[in-house]
């Protein structure tokens, strides 16, 4: 490959045990110190991206003397970001689950495409917490003065018996290293990370003198990929006609292969350089190419968001743009690089299962703090979090023996957004709190800030199901609360619905946020003019033929970047066949009316949860099956001559 490492940065091996092999894996760092105002919180990484557990670096596979083979994403586990987390007081964000979930994710990464990925056993295994030496360019790895190494402590017994918080059940990270006794010894690879009080912590081994960078400090999972260069909303850009200029990375952009930079040309791009047809077809060849390849990648994002909730049979709940990243294949021949794009999927969902104790049913929340975004559902960022009193009316046994209770709860704080939110309780009994989770009913004949609700049925330990019917009558006072929306897949589905606005309805004369809004209005509209015996691509057509606002805002005129109207999209694709696909995309929707896939955002089993995608990929193939059509046939001539045979008829 033509590879170029950009000027004042060098490559360090992220491992000693690297040195002397024939390959080794190495992690981009600038070489010269960054200004104050221009300085990053992953120092002189090349941080490519952040998740909640991990950060994203650029790396490089070198040979022995120095060549880069391979572009490549480093991942590494952290918890810095956990704080932030929606629920970090849960279990759900302690090491042992943070380390299952980064092994999914691996293993997800891995099955979707496992040429592109490079397993070093770290996907499963924790590596040498590692420090990057910016005097010497080669890895540090903490050692004590014996050159006893510092590792990651994960024994809860060890940690324990020092009067330190258990790994599994914590977020605290300590180094442990045998003392000349046998002893453990134990250090805090960042200061206040262990209340006083606990055991005696030693200092951080850290060299004098010498310009250290953390790389993986705390010493979490890693997991290494091919690079994939392209953000989703940059490749949908470049699609429709804007040039390319590289990877952003903080204030640098990184175009790290000789072979792409033309792509950033304008003149290549349109004189047949990237397109299969263009040259002989001019710029309605494009047009429909650029249609096409755009249809292609919305499919590949819905059949990966299928495939990672298959793996986990857990929604995503953070679904986005961010989510993917798009990979060229290197030149071959005469193929043009856009027919070798693939998308590969960029973050882990943020789902996990409420503690519910039944064995029929299944909800979900986020992890993270949910906040407003285009792609999200409005009452997604809108938590409702709280304290009340409660009066717990009744236990009782439902018909299949697992406890139920009816109570009332008191608060000035508003409660849910819809009678299908799940109101989540901890209500604190004697020695333990038990999470009770239930449905709202705001029935008739309450005072003021009351509202009532009945639990789901739990299967309880029988010493909690007495302690629960010993309550009965009873009033807890300051009880905190939380209402949950009804979350389950088709909230990406929703999701992935403003995706495809993103890649088919978004050009330089509008923003994503116009073009949701318009497209979910569409959705609407199609509803409302619904007549019998009509199908969904005869209404939409007609809907559009009649309100040239609909046209101006989601044409096919938006699939090009800039520089084309109306009447030449319509001219060279058929109206017929675009609002078609606008009315698939509609679908989408969840809950907007009788033609969406799902009827409200719970409409899914949860224990199939893929199984609402199906519908949308064979509509999608049928789809792409015309479209395709569409470039390797002169559909424009064929249109002419079919009206001159009407006129004859």
């Amino acid at each position: 490959m033509s590879a170029v490492l950009p000027d004042r940065h060098a490559l360090i091996p992220i491992d000693a045990a690297f040195a002397g092999q024939p390959l080794c894996i190495c992690v981009a760092a600038h070489t010269a110190p960054a200004a104050p105002d221009e300085a990053s919180p992953a120092g002189p990484l090349v941080l490519l991206r952040s998740t909640i557990d991990g950060r994203v670096y650029l790396g490089a596979v070198c040979d022995a003397a120095g060549q880069i083979r391979e572009w490549v994403e480093i991942w590494v586990q952290t918890t810095v970001h956990l704080a932030d987390a929606f629920h970090a007081d849960r279990g759900d964000l302690a090491n042992a689950a943070l380390d299952a979930r980064w092994r999914a994710m691996a293993a997800s990464f891995i099955a979707d495409d496992p040429a592109a990925c490079i397993q070093t056993g770290h996907e499963q295994t924790h590596p040498r917490p590692a420090f990057l030496n910016l005097d010497t360019a080669g890895p540090w790895h903490p050692a004590d003065p014996e050159g006893r190494p510092w590792m990651l402590a994960t024994d809860d017994a060890e940690l324990l018996a020092a009067g330190l918080p258990a790994y599994s059940s914590s977020r605290i990270r300590l180094w442990r290293a045998d003392g000349a006794d046998g002893t453990p010894r134990f250090a805090a690879p960042e200061s206040g990370a262990v209340a006083a009080g606990a055991a005696k912590i030693e200092s951080l081994p850290l060299p004098a003198g010498a310009r250290l960078a953390p790389f993986n400090p705390e010493g979490g999972l890693l997991f290494i990929r091919r690079l994939a260069p392209f953000s989703l909303d940059d490749y949908a850009a470049f699609l429709g006609g804007r040039p390319w200029k590289g990877s952003p990375s903080g204030r640098d952009t990184y175009l790290l292969d000789t072979a792409m930079k033309p792509l950033g040309d304008w003149d290549y791009l349109q004189q047949g350089g990237a397109h299969l047809f263009s040259a002989a077809e001019g710029r309605a060849g494009r047009f429909l190419e650029t249609f096409h390849l755009k249809l292609s990648l919305f499919r590949q994002a819905v059949q990966l968001t299928r495939d990672a909730i298959h793996r986990r049979q857990l929604p995503l709940l953070n679904l986005s743009a961010d989510s993917f990243r798009v990979a060229l294949a290197a030149p071959a021949g005469t193929l043009p690089a856009l027919w070798t794009a693939h998308l590969v999927s960029a973050r882990a969902g943020q789902a996990v299962a409420l503690p519910i104790k039944t064995v029929d049913t299944r909800y979900f929340m986020a992890i993270e703090q949910p906040s407003a975004s285009v792609y999200r559902p409005s009452f997604m960022g809108q938590p409702i979090r709280g304290q009340g009193t409660v009066r717990v009316r009744r236990v009782f046994a439902d018909t299949g023996e697992r406890t139920c209770i009816d109570a009332t709860l008191v608060t000035h704080e508003r409660v849910g957004h819809s009678a299908s939110d799940i109101l989540w309780l901890r209500l604190p009994l004697t020695g333990r709190v038990v999470d009770l989770f239930g449905r709202l009913d705001t029935g008739e004949g309450l005072a003021s800030g009351e509202a009532r609700f009945r639990t789901i049925p739990q299967d309880l330990d029988p010493a909690v199901d007495e302690a629960l019917r010993a309550t009965e009558g009873a009033v807890f006072p300051d009880t905190p609360f939380e209402t949950i929306p009804l979350l389950s897949s088709p909230a990406d589905l929703y999701s992935l619905g403003i995706l495809g606005a993103l890649l088919l309805t978004v050009n330089s004369g509008n923003t994503l946020g116009v073009a949701a809004d318009d497209m979910i209005g569409f959705a609407r509209k199609l509803v409302q003019e619904n007549r019998p015996g009509e199908d969904l691509a005869a209404r939409a057509l007609r809907v559009a033929g009649a309100d040239p606002r609909v046209r101006a805002a989601l044409g096919a005129h938006r699939l090009a970047y800039d520089g084309i109207t109306q009447d030449d999209a319509f001219g060279w694709l058929p109206p017929e066949f675009w609002w078609q696909v606008l009315a698939t995309l509609a679908r989408f929707f969840p809950g907007v009316g009788p033609d969406s896939f799902c009827k409200d955002f719970g409409d899914a089993s949860p224990f199939n949860l893929e199984k609402i995608f199906d519908p949308p990929l064979l509509e999608l193939d049928n789809l792409l099956i015309r479209s395709r059509s569409l470039i390797v046939t002169d559909w424009t001539a064929n249109r002419e001559v079919s009206r001159v045979i009407r006129r004859l008829a």
